[in-house]
């Protein structure tokens, strides 16, 4: 009988455990995971240099996973051929969302810069800003896109990758290519996920260029709650919507004001300043700013809207002012003045707030568009005693004063010239006349130096625009400064003469040049000339004489010296077209001696007799 045994089994001999890997993206890889794998696509490559010698030193590129992520990779310089060889570029592609305007930043003095924002959105539903640059910016086929069928595949290579406020940003450079819809596997699936999510997600017309008429600007992208809400917020933080919506309720349990920081507008915890705004040794400001919410309704649905200073201009008074009236200036006790609020109707500018990870979408308050803004602001300051008529000297007419200026009646255009009174702020003060220690101790020095240097806002119906006016320029716009000294009570810099005030809401023609640059704020102007009435070509002389010429005599002894022709007298039958003398003895100028007699030819008449000329 013979044995059998089952070999397998004794055969069986255990070996090493092989872990299987799982797929990972970026952000979940930490240095201690040697089990997972990643799919990622190369953007872009390149040879890093060591500067300012050019030697090479790395391999680079930029890797993007599938949700978008991107990653810097470095191989030695001895892979570079493999990498190069197996690493082929890929291109970001999505469909577009927006196509901007070209914009143009730069002044006239600096680097003018072009750019053209396009907005990306890809499989995941993720927007991505796209720009272009100058030419390329100019050069982009806008009316071949117009032309096409919504939507549009767009692919891009070969540009700079970079992360602003939590967003990737595409760069465009000199390497930049685009396509529109090509014909690679990506184009569809995009196209298929577009059309199954158009259903359930409400696909919007956006304009994003700011409109000149108030009309049309406060029902730009007016768009209804209820849609809002269920859009991603990240595919619109750029675009600012408009509603006429209605104020429910208060949030109560959100603090309603807070202290900021003057540079970076960031909030102060317990009232310490921000190191790394402020060097040591510089004097922080504070400010104090609005920071409460409110749920506002326009039918649709209901929705979080956060306010704050100075966006909610037209809406509530100032903070400072506020904190003022409420005795209790607690963050958290909100004051009356805006529980007020409720129940009261209003149009908002807005934009979406950063996304949160739970909860609804929210929203920032951008403008208060209930009333539309007047191009100048009434004046608040006005002279304590009616004005008096200026009076001229008849002596000095020949000096073509300035135009009178006419009183303000209810035909007076809104848009006429106005003086901005800056005294409430110490950072834009200016002196009226600007003098020296030496000036003020001789007059003379004085009244020779002292100059105009006051400042007005002037609009032409298109925009308003700051003006500085200095002496001589002034002249025909107001009259001379040390005659406007002589004339006022009080002659410090700091207090605006009722003369001065006295040019508001009157026309003029100004020549003006730009003034020199400043870090912020808007440009400003210098006046050149006030044109506002062609100038005499020969003024009037003021000089005559004293008493009629007497006729000149003439000596009969004389004759032989050849006397001119007699003149003769003017009757009908004298033609209009003979030799006529001009009598040019009024103006001293021109005035001619018939004679030239020396001293000694009057002493002596025959000498004077012999010589006469």
């Amino acid at each position: 009988m013979a044995l059998t045994s089952d070999v397998a089994v004794h055969s069986q001999v255990p070996g090493p455990v092989v872990q299987q890997r799982s797929l990972a993206y970026f952000t979940e890889l930490n240095p201690a995971d040697n089990s997972k794998f990643i799919e990622a696509r190369v953007y872009r490559k390149w040879t890093t240099m060591r500067m300012p010698d050019l030697i090479p030193t790395w391999f680079s590129c930029i890797l993007l996973d599938k949700k978008g992520t991107a990653m810097q990779a470095n191989a030695d310089l001895k892979e570079k051929e493999r990498f190069e060889r197996d690493l082929q570029i890929n291109y970001y592609i999505g469909y577009i969302h927006n196509v901007e305007k070209v914009k143009e930043y730069g002044g006239a003095t600096g680097n003018k810069v072009k750019l053209r924002n396009i907005s990306i959105r890809n499989l995941n539903n993720n927007v991505v800003t796209f720009t272009l640059w100058n030419q390329k910016a100019d050069n982009f086929e806008e009316d071949e896109y117009l032309k096409m069928t919504k939507p549009v595949v767009l692919a891009v290579s070969s540009c700079y990758l970079k992360t602003y406020a939590g967003q990737l940003q595409l760069s465009a450079t000199s390497a930049t290519s685009y396509y529109f819809n090509p014909p690679i596997e990506e184009t569809a699936k995009l196209l298929a996920a577009h059309n199954e999510s158009g259903a359930t997600i409400p696909q919007l017309e956006i304009q994003t260029e700011k409109l000149s008429d108030w009309e049309q600007e406060r029902t730009r992208n007016r768009v209804a709650l209820g849609t809002l809400l269920q859009i991603d917020p990240n595919t619109q933080q750029r675009v600012l919507f408009t509603q006429q919506v209605m104020i429910l309720r208060i949030d109560q349990t959100h603090e309603w004001y807070y202290q900021k920081c003057d540079e970076c507008g960031g909030k102060l915890n317990y009232g310490f300043v921000h190191g790394h705004c402020h060097p040591y040794g510089t004097q922080p400001k504070p400010e104090k700013s609005y920071s409460f919410r409110l749920v506002m309704t326009d039918g649709t649905g209901n929705a979080v809207i956060s306010c704050y200073s100075p966006q909610t201009d037209g809406l509530i008074k100032d903070v400072n002012t506020l904190l003022e009236e409420v005795a209790d200036t607690s963050p958290e006790i909100i004051p009356p003045q805006i529980l007020a609020l409720e129940n009261t109707r209003h149009v908002f500018q807005f934009r979406f707030a950063k996304p949160v990870a739970k909860g609804p979408p929210t929203f920032v308050l951008q403008k208060v568009m209930d009333h539309a803004p007047s191009i100048l602001p009434p004046s608040t300051e006005r002279p304590s005693s009616p004005l008096s008529a200026s009076t001229y000297d008849e002596s000095a007419a020949h000096l073509s004063p300035p135009p009178a200026t006419p009183s303000a009646t209810q035909e007076t255009p809104t848009d006429m010239l106005a003086i901005t009174h800056l005294r409430s702020s110490s950072s834009v003060r200016k002196e009226l006349f600007t003098t020296s220690a030496e000036e003020e101790s001789d007059p003379e020095s004085k009244k020779q130096k002292t100059d105009y240097s006051f400042r007005l806002v002037m609009t032409d119906g298109t925009g308003n625009a700051v003006i500085t006016c200095y002496s001589p320029q002034t002249d025909g716009l107001i009259k001379d400064v040390n005659t406007l000294l002589e004339e006022v009570a009080d002659t410090s810099p700091e207090i605006i003469p009722p003369q001065i005030l006295a040019l508001e809401n009157t026309r003029h023609v100004f020549q003006f040049r730009f003034a020199k640059p400043v870090a912020k704020g808007p440009p400003t102007f210098v006046l050149q000339k006030v044109m506002d009435h062609a100038p005499s070509i020969l003024p009037p002389s003021t000089e005559r004489p004293s008493s009629p010429l007497s006729a000149s005599t003439y000596d009969e002894s004389a004759a032989h010296l050849s006397p001119p022709p007699a003149t003769p007298s003017a009757t009908q039958e004298t033609p209009t077209d003979m030799l006529a003398i001009t009598h040019l003895r009024s103006s001293s100028s021109v005035r001619k001696e018939l004679f030239t007699t020396s001293a000694e030819e009057e002493s002596d008449p025959e000498s004077k007799k012999q010589k006469t000329e």
